[in-house]
């Protein structure tokens, strides 16, 4: 199963159909090409050390070039994938060990943060607005009451000569002599 560049369970999985014409990517490759072209696998694949050295000297005897063995590829089905391959794929990239999760949370975590603080200067800007407004508010209107006393004192102090003048009036008539 290691040139199959499937697992055994995949394999497994597969229905009789599929295994009776399922060829392995190194096996599919040995095979003559109908537009008679000899060029190694492109895609992804994973080879066992003894099926990838019997690839490279078969490619090498055909060709001018020599083809260099490549390993540690990932391992890719040729046919499409299963439920259980994509449900495992997913488990495996969105693990909380993987990189990728662990990059989205800290973005996640980024992005509510910038919102959150965001929000709250809105906030605090829209309170500070309202302060500000109720605050010229209520200078306003206590500039009035000031004019407003001040104008009362005035009235008051006007009252108090006047009911001065009238006392002494009242005390020293003018026909009496002590007035004049």
């Amino acid at each position: 199963m290691d040139c199959a560049t499937i697992s055994e369970k995949t394999f497994i999985s597969l229905d009789k159909e599929r295994k009776a014409v399922w060829i392995c990517h190194a096996c599919k490759n040995r095979q003559p090409k109908s537009d008679n072209q000899n060029t190694p696998i492109c895609g992804n694949t994973m080879y066992s050390e003894g099926c990838m050295e019997k690839e490279t000297e078969e490619l090498a005897s055909n060709l001018n070039v020599k083809v260099r063995a490549k390993s540690n590829r990932r391992e890719v089905s040729p046919l499409p994938a299963t439920i259980e391959e994509i449900g495992d794929l997913l488990d495996n990239k969105l693990s909380d060990t993987s990189p990728i999760f662990r990059k989205l949370r800290l973005t996640i975590l980024e992005d509510i943060k910038a919102i959150i603080s965001q929000e709250i200067n809105l906030a605090f800007n829209e309170f500070k607005n309202e302060l500000t407004q109720a605050t010229d508010f209520l200078a306003a209107e206590q500039a009035d009451l000031k004019v407003k006393v001040e104008q009362k004192d005035k009235e008051i102090k006007d009252l108090q000569t006047q009911t001065l003048k009238l006392k002494k009036r009242s005390l020293y008539p003018p026909w009496s002599t002590v007035y004049h």
